[in-house]
C-alpha cells in the first residue's frame, strides 16, 4: 500500500474517538482506506496498525522504519491498501502494514453514551486492544444485539423494553473480531463516558 499525509489531526475522526482513548497513548492517528475501515460498518475503529516503510516513494517526508499507529478515521480517496497519516508531511510512500493489538496492557474498557433514554440506547466501546465486532445488552435476562453505526456507536435497532435507566447497572457483552466475548457490568447514563471493569485478553 501507500502512506500519505493529511496534516496534524486532533479530532476524533469518523470513528468519533474524541478524545483519543488512553490505550492509544501518543500514537499517530490515521485514516484507513474505506474497504478496510468498514470491516462491516466502521469495524476498524480503535484498531492499531504496524507500518513499515523503507523511504521508497516521492515527496519531502519519507516514511521509514517500523512504528504503530491508531485508526480513528476513514479515507475514501485513498488507494487500495493505503493509509493517510494524521500528521504534517509530504509525499506518497510505499509501505507494508498489518493489524496489531493496541498497547493497552490491563487497562479496562470505557463506554461513551450519546442521547440515551428509556427507549433508546446509543453507546460506544472505547479503549480496546483489538477491534470490537459485536455489542449486546441484557434486557430481562435476554441478550439483545445492538447495531453498529458509521460513527462507531452501537444502538438499539428498535424499542427494547424495559431499557435500563439511571441509576441502574446492567450487563453488556462485548465481542472481539476473534469471536471471544467478555461481559461487563456498567452504570446507565444518558451521556458522557464511564469506566468499565473488563478488557480483552490480547495484550
Amino acid at each position: 500500500g501507500e502512506a500519505t499525509y493529511y496534516g496534524a489531526y486532533t479530532n476524533g475522526g469518523h470513528c468519533s474517538l474524541d478524545p483519543t482513548p488512553a490505550c492509544a497513548g501518543s500514537l499517530t492517528t490515521v485514516a484507513l482506506v474505506t474497504s478496510y475501515y468498514n470491516l462491516g460498518v466502521s469495524g476498524a475503529c480503535g484498531m492499531c496498525i504496524q507500518i513499515t516503510g523503507t523511504g521508497s516513494g516521492s515527496g519531502g517526508s519519507p516514511v521509514t522504519g517500523t512504528f504503530t499507529v491508531f485508526v480513528n478515521n476513514e479515507c475514501p480517496s485513498c488507494a487500495a491498501n493505503s493509509i493517510d497519516l494524521g500528521k504534517d508531511g509530504d509525499g506518497v510512500w510505499d509501505i507494508s502494514w498489518k493489524a496489531v493489538p493496541c498497547p493497552c496492557g490491563s487497562a479496562k474498557f470505557q463506554y461513551t453514551y450519546q442521547g440515551t433514554n428509556a427507549y433508546y440506547i446509543k453507546i460506544q466501546v472505547r479503549n480496546h486492544c483489538v477491534p470490537v465486532s459485536g455489542v449486546s445488552i441484557n434486557s430481562q435476562g435476554s441478550w439483545v444485539a445492538l447495531t453498529r453505526q458509521p460513527d462507531n456507536f452501537w444502538q438499539t435497532s428498535g424499542a427494547v423494553y424495559p431499557l435500563p435507566t439511571a441509576p441502574s447497572t446492567f450487563q453488556i457483552k462485548v465481542t472481539s473480531i476473534y469471536g471471544d466475548s467478555v461481559t461487563d457490568s456498567i452504570t446507565w447514563s444518558a451521556s458522557g463516558t464511564i469506566n468499565g471493569n473488563c478488557t480483552f485478553s490480547y495484550h
